[in-house]
């Protein structure tokens, strides 16, 4: 039952939500004025208006004198919040402008319904590459600009690809001028036309003004390549490579040695170890600064080529640049005739001086170690010169290879020492080198013949020297990837490869792309003997800059007067093909797709609309006004009914240039549709069903309670009583015989007199007399059967007694509440006097036993008992014995039996034959056979036990 009452309010529910869509008052307004009606706009910002309602305020500047009332009511309790896609330039007070906050809003229906999405020009991020996205294919049917953004548009218009721009908003495609749209519509860019200078081609310009650079380009304008990136389109050069031939014009290629990745390790002079640490070249120590080979180690100085020199002979440290000695070792001071270097002190003290291969011992000259040539003792370590073949370094007399290379001090140094004759020790490589040697070494060969085989990453090898980058001629071998090889013969430079010619060796010639030609294309220009690409704005140009642009591509197709390859020209302009420039448009357009006033995309008078390219004036009904920032009138976006009588006094807007209150229509009850009257007329049946249904239930739940009342009363009187009698307070119990014979004889009391008044009236009254004196036999009846002997049996069918007060209960309850069956009335028994003699003459001795014998009236007055006695009256003749074997119903046959002077309910009963009848058994009554025209009746004297 639940689960159907649940049903039926959902669906009533269902019904007035659908119904209630059309009577919320929503409200949608401009500056100066509200409509009030049904609409569905994704456009400005929401305002709650009062009973639930909605306030849609569309783009437009509201100030305190031209902001509707209705507005100004809703301010009062909260401020609007702006759709995605629109903001507000001031959210806590008046005045404040409701505009877009994007480039465009596409809407897939005109008027702006259906709303699809909102767009920004794709911003490049410095940190990625960036490419200009393909044409996006666009189902717009109107657009919403924001303001100083621009779309390029492109369209199938018959065999012509159209390309149109749109700066302002459109509020239906299809009133745009003939041939400015057509099929398979696509957005083909996106910007913002606020950048001064405009972007170039790469760049894209954002609504602070600013041009948004990918990566690899740079500028003002994204003109021009970052370092390290080449060509038109800015591309990184390999990886690994230091220098390549970079820039909008570059190639490309590698001009120096992969990067050198000691700085990983901050590593200058050296290089990284796997595990990290840098190991220095010869001579290279930490800098003060912590970086790692910047600074000579002790014993060495920086000369004027960068490279750190060993110091000399004998000298711990000396001066950067001069190499002057500032300490000596132990033993030794400084020459005095070479302030570069240091003599033992032995010699300077001695008188005599000892021949080579001695030294002073104090006393005399004493023979040195074979392996010195000089020494100041008798060690090896005493080594001053070294011997033939041997070179000092540290301290220690080393030998030397064939190239000059001295064995290195540890096998962990990564870098060699060559032989120096001049100073007679082992010396460090040039600058950069990691490895170098003296071919056919002597000890004629001079220092500075000395070639490098190796070098620090970075650096590529040219001529033996370690340089940045291969000279004129020559190109980074591809073998290595650190030697500088020649360049092919027809090649004045190259790169990459010995034939691959950045200029040509003939003056005539133009190396273009690799390759020499006579000539250079177009897209290309002339440059030192090279064919170098335009810009990628300009089709053909004369120069490398993107305003030297000679002719434009279609993309970009407006050249302007600097030579610049613009995408469009100015808002209030057209571009012309046929004279390749623009073209100011008409005077009643702000935008527009050709020449003359019917080829507007917008109108100048904000008070006009678009229609078929031309502005026309508005016809805007409700007394509304175009909105200016969309193009159209404010009550084609809204259904206003005819009944405007809802509309309050103080809701209607002032026109702030009139004075005159504003019509603010607003929308009643609309006509349900027929599904909804057909669905409530379903849910209204369904509810009175179900309340029939609940009530019946509950009319019988309280007759089965009355029921139960009654039974729990008669019980409870029965224990009751027998409780009382238990204890001897009770009232005395009488035989049934006795009880019944009183209550029998107040029956009889009442028979008697109303067959005493049926027989007076028999004969003395008319019809219109017999019809009031049923009316009274009928009441008496009515009394006569509130207590009949089947009530009085059925009321106390346990108890075996009946008490006065039982009998009032009984008649009260008899006539306060609805009885099963209704007993057969009066004139119910006349009818069937006529008829049904027979029927009563043949049951009348069977109708119940003969009563026993009576005690005598002087006995019964001495029983107990609560019913009231009375002197019973009989008419003469009358024997009330035989009470038991008479009927007492009046004439019960038809009218014409009612003039019998003697009535049939006095003639003794008996059978068709004429004997009596057998008796029923106690407590049963007869059943007759049906008494009335129809077998149904409402006689009660069927047979039942009691």
């Amino acid at each position: 039952m639940m689960l159907m009452l649940a049903i039926s309010i959902a669906l009533c529910l269902l019904t007035f939500v659908h119904a209630d869509d059309t009577l919320t008052l929503d409200a949608l307004c401009v500056a100066g004025q509200c409509i009030q009606g049904s609409f569905n706009v994704s456009l400005g910002a929401t305002l709650p208006g009062a009973s639930g309602s909605k306030i849609v305020l569309l783009p437009d500047q509201y100030t305190s004198t031209n902001t509707p009332q209705l507005v100004r009511t809703a301010l009062g309790t909260e401020f609007p919040t702006p759709v995605p896609g629109f903001n507000l330039t001031n959210t806590t007070s008046l005045p404040f402008t409701i505009e877009p906050n994007v480039a465009m809003i596409a809407f897939g229906g005109a008027q702006f319904q259906s709303r699809l999405s909102s767009m920004n020009p794709i911003s490049p991020s410095p940190n990625t590459s960036f490419s200009p996205p393909n044409a996006t294919q666009l189902n717009a049917r109107s657009v919403v600009m924001g303001s100083g953004a621009w779309a390029a548009l492109g369209s199938q218009v018959g065999n012509l690809n159209q390309r149109t721009i749109l700066w302002e908003t459109v509020t239906d495609m299809g009133e745009l001028p003939s041939g400015a749209i057509g099929s398979d519509l696509s957005l083909l860019d996106l910007q913002y036309g606020t950048c001064s200078p405009p972007c170039s081609g790469a760049g894209v310009c954002t609504s602070i003004g600013i041009c948004a650079c990918p990566l690899g380009f740079t500028g003002a304008s994204c003109e021009t390549c970052q370092s390290g990136f080449f060509g038109p389109s800015c591309q990184p050069c390999s990886a690994g490579c230091i220098t390549c031939d970079d820039g909008p014009t570059g190639s490309g290629k590698c001009l120096s040695a992969p990067t050198n990745t000691s700085s990983s390790c901050n590593c200058l002079n050296g290089v990284c170890s796997p595990s990290g640490t840098c190991q220095c070249n010869a001579g290279w120590g930490p800098g003060s600064n912590g970086t790692a080979c910047s600074a000579c180690a002790p014993g060495f100085f920086l000369d004027a080529t960068g490279s750190c020199e060993v110091c000399q002979i004998g000298c711990t440290t000396c001066s950067s640049g001069s190499g002057i000695c500032t300490s000596c070792l132990p033993g030794f001071s400084v020459s005095p005739s070479d302030n570069t270097a240091c003599v033992p002190s032995t010699q300077l003290a001695a008188a005599t001086t000892c021949p080579d291969g001695q030294y002073w011992s104090g006393t005399g000259c004493a023979t040195c170690s074979p392996v010195c040539e000089t020494c100041n003792g008798p060690l090896s370590t005493n080594c001053v010169v070294c011997g033939v073949g041997r070179f000092s370094f540290n301290g220690t007399c080393v030998s030397i290879a064939s190239d000059g290379t001295c064995s290195p001090p540890s096998s962990s140094s990564p870098a060699t020492l060559v032989a120096n004759n001049a100073k007679q020790e082992c010396d460090t490589c040039p600058p950069k080198c990691t490895k170098c040697g003296i071919p056919g070494f002597n000890v004629a060969s001079a220092f500075s013949s000395v070639q490098c085989t190796a070098c620090l990453p970075g650096y590529v090898l040219s001529q033996g020297q370690c340089v940045s980058q291969c000279p004129t001629g020559t190109f980074v071998s591809t073998t290595d990837n650190f030697s500088c090889a020649a360049c092919d013969s027809s090649c004045s430079t190259c790169a990459g490869s010995s034939t691959f010619c950045l200029q040509c060796s003939q003056a005539s010639q133009f190396a273009l792309n690799g390759a020499c030609s006579a000539t250079c294309p177009p897209g290309t220009f002339s440059s030192s003997g090279a064919c170098l690409p335009c810009n990628a704005d300009c089709a053909t140009c004369s120069g490398s800059s993107f305003s030297q642009c000679t002719s434009c591509s279609a993309s970009r197709p407006v050249i302007s007067g600097q030579g610049r390859c613009l995408p469009t020209c100015g808002q209030a302009q057209y571009y012309d093909s046929s004279t390749s420039s623009c073209q100011s448009c008409d005077s009643s357009c702000s935008s527009c797709f050709g020449p003359g006033g019917s080829s507007c995309l917008a109108c100048a008078d904000k008070t006009k609309v678009i229609s078929a390219g031309s502005c026309v004036a508005a016809t805007c009904s409700s007394n509304s006004t175009v909105v200016a920032a969309l193009g159209l009138c404010l009550s084609d976006l809204v259904t206003v009914p005819s009944n405007n009588s809802a509309v309050a006094p103080d809701a209607q807007p002032t026109n702030p240039n009139t004075g005159t209150p504003a019509t603010l229509s607003t929308v009643t009850t609309q006509v349900l549709a027929w599904w909804q009257i057909l669905l409530m007329a379903l849910g209204g049946a369904f509810i009175l069903l179900l309340l029939m249904i609940l009530w019946r239930r509950w009319a019988r739940k309280r007759r089965a309670q009355e029921t139960r009342e009654f039974a729990h009363d008669m019980d409870r009187k029965q224990w009751h009583h027998r409780l009382r009698a238990a204890f001897g307070m009770g009232r005395e119990k009488a035989p049934k015989d006795v009880f019944v014979e009183p209550y029998r004889e107040r029956i009889e009391d009442w028979e008697l007199r109303s067959l005493r008044s049926e027989a007076r009236s028999q004969g003395s009254r008319g019809a219109r007399s017999r019809g009031s004196d049923r009316s009274r036999s009928e009441g008496r009846r009515d009394s006569w059967e509130s207590i009949s002997t089947l009530q009085l049996r059925g009321a106390t069918p346990h108890s075996g007694r009946f008490e006065y007060r039982d009998l009032q209960e009984s008649l009260r309850s008899k006539r306060s509440r609805l009885e099963p069956r209704e007993p057969i009335r009066e004139r119910s028994l006349q009818r069937l006097s006529a008829t049904s003699s027979s029927y009563y003459a043949s049951t009348r001795h069977t109708a119940s036993p003969s009563p026993p014998r009576s005690a005598p009236r002087s006995e019964r007055s001495a029983i107990p008992h609560s019913i009231p006695r009375k002197a019973p009256t009989y008419p003469p003749g009358f024997n009330p014995q035989q009470i038991d074997n008479w009927l007492t119903p009046n004439n019960t046959g038809p009218g014409e039996s009612r003039n019998v002077q003697t009535p049939d309910y006095l003639v003794p009963l008996h059978d068709e034959a004429g004997a009596s009848s057998s008796h029923l058994p106690l407590g049963q009554y007869l059943t007759p056979t049906p008494t009335g025209s129809s077998g149904n009746t409402n006689n009660p004297f069927r047979p039942k036990a009691f």
